[in-house]
C-alpha cells in the first residue's frame, strides 16, 4: 500500500530558494526571449552610473594637473569646459536611461504572468489539488502585477548590484596603477570596518 507524501514533504517539493544572483540570471534570460531592448537601457544605466563619478574625480586632478604644467587659462578653460559637458550630457542620459527602464520593465509583467498562468495550466493534477501549490500560484501573480511588483523591483536592484561591481572593479584599476599598497590598506580597513560594525550590531 501507497503512503502518500506528508505535507511537509510536498512542501518542500514545491519550494525551491533561488538566491539573488540566480534571480537576476533567471530575469536577464527571459528579458533576452521576451523584451531585448530593455537589457540594452539596464546597460546603458549602468555605465553612466559609473562614468559619472570617475569624471567627476578626474575633473579637479585634470585642473590642477593645466595650473602647475602652466597652461594658459584659456586652455585650462576648455578642459573644465570639456569636463562639464560630458558630465551634464551623461547625467541627461542617466535621467533618460533611467526612464526608459522605469516605463519598459512592465512589459515584463505580463510576460511572467503568461508563464505562471501556462505553469498552472500545464501541470499535473495531483499539483493542482494542492494547497501549497496554489498558494504558490497566488503569490507569483501577486509578485508580477502591479507598477511596484517584485519582479520588476529585480530590475532595480540588478542595475544597482552590477553597477556598484562594475565601479568598484573600474577603482581597484585606478588605484592599482597609482599605487599597490593604498589598494591592500582599503581593502584590509574595509574588512575592519565590516566586522566590526558585524559586531556592534550583534
Amino acid at each position: 500500500m501507497e503512503h502518500e507524501p506528508s505535507s511537509g514533504k510536498q512542501a518542500q517539493a514545491i519550494y525551491k530558494h533561488y538566491s539573488a544572483f540566480q534571480n537576476i540570471l533567471y530575469c536577464i534570460k527571459n528579458t533576452y526571449i521576451c523584451y531585448p531592448p530593455l537589457l540594452f537601457w539596464c546597460l546603458l544605466l549602468m555605465l553612466t552610473r559609473v562614468a559619472l563619478p570617475v569624471l567627476s574625480t578626474f575633473l579637479p586632478k585634470a585642473v590642477i594637473d593645466a595650473v602647475t604644467e602652466g597652461k594658459g587659462i584659456l586652455e585650462t578653460a576648455m578642459i573644465t569646459l570639456y569636463f562639464t559637458i560630458s558630465i551634464a550630457a551623461i547625467t541627461g542620459l542617466q535621467g533618460f536611461g533611467k526612464k526608459c527602464v522605469y516605463w519598459h520593465k512592465y512589459k515584463m509583467n505580463t510576460y511572467y504572468l503568461r508563464k505562471a498562468a501556462d505553469k498552472g495550466l500545464t501541470t499535473d493534477y495531483c499539483n493542482q489539488e494542492n494547497d501549497e501549490f496554489r498558494k504558490l500560484q497566488s503569490e507569483s501573480h501577486e509578485y508580477c502585477h502591479g507598477n511596484f511588483s517584485e519582479m520588476t523591483e529585480v530590475y532595480d536592484a540588478g542595475v544597482s548590484m552590477l553597477s556598484n561591481l562594475l565601479g568598484f572593479t573600474v577603482y581597484l584599476g585606478i588605484l592599482a596603477r597609482l599605487n599597490l599598497l593604498i589598494v591592500l590598506f582599503l581593502a584590509a580597513t574595509t574588512l575592519v570596518s565590516f566586522f566590526l560594525d558585524k559586531q556592534i550590531l550583534k
